[in-house]
């Protein structure tokens, strides 16, 4: 009760003033459903980051390949043992492979010769390579790069 003007008033309860059942309710239920649609977004998300963090490592790998068979392929004699369907004469090391979490495979194409000295010779090649989770039938990466004949 509270006094005004000296005379004691009488104050009503409102009994509306505080959330009923069905308020309380509600809220449980759409607090539910977000932490419902969180609890499956977060995992898939974080499948989707470990894939795309192996498909950079498989990128960067291959590059690095790539690099390695460039140089070893800048000897005329390398060059031209790398015949069409075959694997390239490099060997693909633990470094390339991750220490066995990627499978590698690679192919050599011949895209274009030219008659050098009465000889044909291939004067650019084709080198593919396919990079997978070791034990996945799906490639991660493949990628391509040409090389030509070096001259002597």
């Amino acid at each position: 009760m509270e006094k005004v003007f000296g005379l004691k008033k009488r104050v009503k309860h409102n009994s509306k003033s505080g959330f009923t059942f069905l308020e309380v309710i509600l809220s449980i239920l759409i607090i539910a459903i977000v932490a419902m649609y969180l609890a499956t977004s977060i995992p898939a998300s974080l499948l989707i980051i470990q894939e795309t963090e192996n498909i950079s490592k498989a990128t960067d790998l291959a590059q690095k390949y790539f690099e390695n068979v460039k140089y070893d392929l800048s000897d005329t004699g390398q060059y031209d043992d790398a015949e069409a369907g075959t694997d390239p004469p490099i060997d693909i090391t633990n470094d390339i492979t991750n220490n066995g979490y990627f499978n590698v495979t690679t192919n050599v194409s011949n895209l274009a010769s030219e008659s050098i000295g009465g000889n044909t010779v291939i004067t650019l090649k084709q080198l593919d390579v396919t990079f997978s989770k070791t034990g996945y039938s799906s490639p991660l990466v493949k990628l391509s790069t040409e090389i030509a004949r070096p001259r002597n």
